[in-house]
């Protein structure tokens, strides 16, 4: 096991995963950069025969669209986190409760927009990824909240260990987080720090012209606990900590007590759980403790479109990686076409300066005037004035434009239909069989989406027992869109059982 206090071992393991990951990690930027760059759809070399020998170079961009068709499409859909109780303890109205809570989380965090850019990064390129991070909704308050942050550049930035597998990253046993930031930001941040970057492990960049900046790590790790439940008259189970102690007395005095075994004594268990902390770090070293956050699940989701699993690499693409090559060759095909259009000569009249004589001026004006006869002068002896010139394209090139450019959104699984590009020519049979074809092909990347909500509403419900574990009026977001405001852990007393009772106590219960 690795030991998270070493700070040469964890960033031997750090690169050793940046190395391992290094090829997926490349073609996501060629994949970014292709899509986002000036000349990115075109290969260096070509680029510099081009220009060297002055032939015109234009992009026919049929790539972009393709990224906005599919993420658009899943924008138009709300992913939403449903939340059941899974044991005895837990009830359906709680269970709406936190449901209620995690779209106010959602709504207070603009997580529509960190979507949505997740989505475009996952089609795009195959990988994107957000985090779930606790801190004050409000500067002058003393409650804390859980929020959902982007994570952009997420190819740079994020590393999980190499022996994690599954898709969602739920095995992963660590992961870091790179932040960049300024020299003046880092020596307030870290004053004793050691100034030295750690590695991101690119092999290329695009963009010269940067900010200069200090690569930090924020180390999140499982640290494994165990946790002690006890097992209540009313069916209830809580864990054995000083919350618990703190409330016994007042659960006895409403006839609430732990349930016992044929020896009389408590029943309780063991259960293995971990407890997620962080420690920030730079190359040099450690920039402070370790500290324990609310989560028992690294907080990080990642979003891997295509995910697969050959022969035990952890393997992934979007839509693009598939295509470039057809685009780069349209390009090709469509910068030649236009060239032998704008490079082809005018179309023109042909004759002899004895045929034009005393025509001069209608001659000039053939393409302005209506005159349907034009005049001219016979001479024995030549053949009458004739037309000659215009567009002379290669038909090669026209076929190599038109296929290239279908080729491109046949290997994207994206077909005409669902770009609109066919309404009006086809019948509404065959415009809806078309579309129905094409969400079959992208269905994929709506299932992995899934799978990356899923894995946040895990890591926020298993953190909001220890975010929202003071008495505090809460706002929650219903289903409809209309705000509601709950009592959460207010302890009332119920006339119908003249007992006291705690109002949304989230810690009670198991709920997924």
């Amino acid at each position: 096991m690795l030991d998270y206090q070493d700070h040469s071992k964890v960033l031997l393991a750090v690169t050793d995963c940046q190395d391992n990951e290094s090829d997926m990690r490349e073609d996501v930027r060629e994949c970014q950069y292709f899509l986002e760059t000036k000349d990115g759809q075109w290969e260096p070399g070509i680029i510099e025969n081009m220009t060297q020998s002055k032939r015109p170079r234009y992009t026919d961009d049929r790539c972009n669209p393709i990224v906005d068709s599919i993420a658009g499409e899943m924008e138009q859909n709300v992913f939403a986190i449903k939340v059941q109780s899974t044991g005895s303890a837990g009830s359906k109205e709680t269970a709406e409760t936190i449901e209620g809570l995690i779209r106010n989380i959602e709504n207070i965090s603009g997580a529509s927009l960190v979507y949505s850019s997740v989505c475009r990064a996952l089609v795009g390129s195959g990988l994107g990824g957000f985090e779930i991070v606790q801190d004050y909704i409000d500067a002058d308050t003393f409650d804390q909240d859980l929020f959902i942050k982007p994570l952009e550049d997420f190819q740079n930035r994020v590393w999980f260990d190499e022996g994690s597998i599954m898709q969602d990253r739920s095995d992963a046993k660590w992961c870091i987080v790179i932040d960049e930031i300024t020299l003046v930001d880092y020596e307030d941040q870290f004053p004793d720090g050691f100034k030295q970057s750690i590695g991101q492990g690119k092999r290329s960049e695009a963009y010269a012209r940067k900010v200069d900046t200090i690569a930090v790590g924020r180390f999140l790790y499982k640290k494994p606990v165990d946790i002690e439940i006890i097992r209540m008259s009313n069916g209830a189970v809580y864990k054995l900590d000083d919350k618990f102690e703190s409330i016994r007395d007042e659960l006895q005095l409403a006839g609430i007590v732990p349930e016992v075994d044929e020896k009389g004594e408590e029943k309780t268990r063991k259960r293995k759980s971990h407890l997620v902390c962080q420690r920030y770090m730079d190359g040099g070293g450690w920039l402070g403790e370790s500290e324990e956050t609310v989560f028992n699940l690294l907080p990080v989701v990642p979003c891997y479109g295509n995910f697969k699993i050959i022969d035990r690499k952890v393997v992934y693409r979007g839509a693009i990686n598939k295509v470039m090559d057809q685009q780069r060759v349209h390009n090709m095909a469509f910068s030649r076409e236009v060239e032998d259009v704008v490079l082809a000569p005018k179309l023109k009249y042909w004759g002899t300066l004895e045929q034009r004589k005393g025509h001069g001026d209608t001659i000039k004006s053939l393409n302005t005037n209506s005159n349907p006869w034009q005049d001219y002068n016979h001479v024995d002896g030549q053949a009458p004035p004739f037309m000659q010139g215009g567009s002379q394209i290669n038909p090669g090139l026209s076929a190599l434009n038109i296929n290239t450019a279908d080729a491109i959104n046949q290997a994207a699984g994206v077909f005409s239909a669902q770009q609109g590009n066919n309404v009006g020519l086809q019948s509404g049979v065959a415009l809806e069989k078309q579309i129905d074809k094409g969400d079959i092909s992208t269905r994929k990347y709506f299932t992995s989406f899934e799978t990356a909500i899923r894995y946040a509403g895990k890591v926020i419900i298993g953190a909001i027992p220890k975010v929202y574990d003071a008495t505090r009026e809460q706002l929650i977001l219903n289903e409809d869109g209309t705000n509601e405001s709950v009592s959460l852990n207010r302890v009332v007393y119920d006339n119908e059982t003249q007992q006291q009772v705690t109002l949304n106590d989230l810690s009670i219960g198991e709920y997924s």
